[in-house]
C-alpha cells in the first residue's frame, strides 16, 4: 500500500543501534505469523532457533503489547491498532481530538492493512476463552470432570486445588502490569501439558481497550 508506519524505540539498546546503523530498519516481528508476541529474548530463540543468527537481548520488554499505531492521513488522527497508549493519552499529546477506530468520524479506507488485524491473531497453540466469573467457573468444572488440564489467567486468587499439571496465575488489577506479564504468561501456559487456556473478562475501560483488542483475536468460541 502507499503508506508506511514510522516507529521510533524507546530502548537505549536499540537506539544505539539506529545510532550506529545511521538509518531506518524494515524488520518483521519477531515471532510466526499470527502467534503470540515474544516480549523476551528468550521468547524469541524458543520460537525462531537458528533461523536467525543473533538476537539482540535488551531485557523483558516494559510494555508487554504491540504499539499503538495512528492513521494520519488526509484526516484527524484516528487508531487503527489499540495499543499502550490510549485515545486520550494521544488527545492530551497532541492537543487535537484522536478517535478510535469504532469511534472515527470519518471512514478508513476499506483496503487499509495493518499489522494484528486479522480476526485471528496473537494466539497461543493452545484454544484459548476469554470467560466472564460465571462461566469460568462452570468450564473449569466441566473440564476437571473430563479429566483435563487447563490454564487460568485471572485477578482472583485459587480458590480451588488445581490437578497438576493444570494452572492458575492470578493477574494484576491494573492494565499496565497486566500488559506487561500477559504474553509471557501465555507463553508460559502454552509450554506447559494442558488442553486449553481461560482468562477472565476484563474491566470495560479505555485502558483495557488494547488487552482486550489482543485477547478477543486470540480467543475461540466456547462450543
Amino acid at each position: 500500500q502507499e503508506s508506511v508506519a514510522l516507529r521510533i524505540p524507546n530502548h537505549p539498546l536499540t537506539l544505539s543501534l539506529l545510532d550506529q546503523f545511521q538509518g531506518g530498519i524494515v524488520a518483521p516481528s519477531a515471532n510466526p505469523y499470527g502467534y503470540l508476541s515474544p516480549t523476551s529474548a528468550e521468547h524469541v530463540r524458543a520460537m525462531l532457533g537458528d533461523k536467525v543468527d543473533y538476537i539482540l537481548d535488551g531485557g523483558p520488554c516494559s510494555i508487554g503489547i504491540e504499539s499503538t499505531i495512528v492513521y494520519l492521513l488526509e484526516t484527524q488522527p484516528i487508531i487503527v491498532r489499540e495499543g499502550f497508549f490510549s485515545a486520550s493519552a494521544l488527545s492530551n499529546i497532541l492537543n487535537e481530538p484522536v478517535f478510535s477506530k469504532g469511534s472515527a468520524p470519518k471512514t478508513i479506507p476499506k483496503n487499509l492493512q495493518t499489522p494484528g488485524s486479522d480476526h485471528s491473531h496473537y494466539a497461543p497453540s493452545a484454544p484459548l476463552y476469554l470467560l466472564d466469573q460465571t462461566v469460568l467457573k462452570e468450564t473449569m468444572r466441566h473440564f476437571a470432570q473430563q479429566g483435563k488440564h487447563y490454564g487460568v489467567l485471572s485477578f482472583g486468587a485459587n480458590t480451588g486445588l488445581l490437578k497438576s499439571p493444570s494452572t492458575w496465575i492470578q493477574m494484576p488489577p491494573d492494565p499496565t502490569h497486566y500488559a506487561q506479564q500477559l504474553y509471557d504468561c501465555l507463553h508460559r501456559l502454552d509450554n506447559s501439558p494442558i488442553d486449553a487456556i481461560f482468562v477472565e473478562s476484563l474491566p470495560h475501560a479505555e485502558t483495557w481497550l488494547a488487552i482486550q483488542d489482543r485477547l478477543e483475536r486470540a480467543a475461540r468460541p466456547l462450543t
